[in-house]
């Protein structure tokens, strides 16, 4: 396995894709991170966009840090959490969050992926959670080959194991977590 080492990275933005099992999972993991948390998340979640707001301030019930739904043009801040449906695909673009209408040959998590990729090289680290699919898989991988950091949810704690199942068949993933341990992770990538 290429893991990148702590020299080599520096953890700038941390991209978030689930599915089913997705926002149980997301409660798991926001509850532990600090209210000083140094880095913002990017969430790209399954679901209708005119749910996103109702999920952000669920998840703000679970979370010291805030959540809010991704607008267009959003320079990402440290100490946030930024929640998005999917449609449209969000990216990071020149340092901001932008919308881009869907096409036909992308998945919305993979656009998500492989745009912090490009933008941050090293400094991406990249988590895929429970859901169906492979959305966001090859994404990862690309997050992977450009030194970044890779989490994926373990079987015995995702609901489905479609897409975290997926990405270790790629060799996308530098380490399977249960979930209970991905916040923590997340934690000690950041202190790195």
């Amino acid at each position: 396995m290429n893991v990148p080492s702590p020299d080599e990275r520096t953890c700038r933005l941390i991209g978030i894709v689930a599915a089913t099992g997705g926002p149980q999972a997301l409660a798991e993991i926001l509850g532990v991170l600090p209210r000083d948390f140094p880095v913002p998340i990017v969430i790209s979640l399954t679901l209708v966009p005119s749910f996103v707001e109702e999920l952000a301030a669920r998840l703000n019930q679970h979370a010291r840090l805030e959540v809010v739904a991704v607008k267009d043009e959003t320079v990402p801040a440290p100490g946030k959490i930024y929640v998005s449906a999917g449609d449209p695909y969000v990216e990071l673009v020149q340092g901001r969050l932008r919308f881009r209408p869907s096409g036909r040959d992308d998945q919305a998590k993979n656009v998500l992926f492989r745009s912090m990729a490009q933008e941050l090289g090293p400094g991406a680290v990249a988590v895929i959670l429970s859901g169906m699919g492979s959305d966001g898989a090859e994404g990862m991988k690309v997050v992977r080959d450009a030194g970044g950091f890779t989490i994926a949810q373990d079987k015995a704690t995702s609901v489905i194991y479609g897409i975290a199942g997926f990405a270790v068949e790629l060799d996308a993933v530098c380490e399977s977590l249960p979930i209970q341990e991905i916040g923590p992770r997340l934690l000690s990538l950041v202190a790195e």
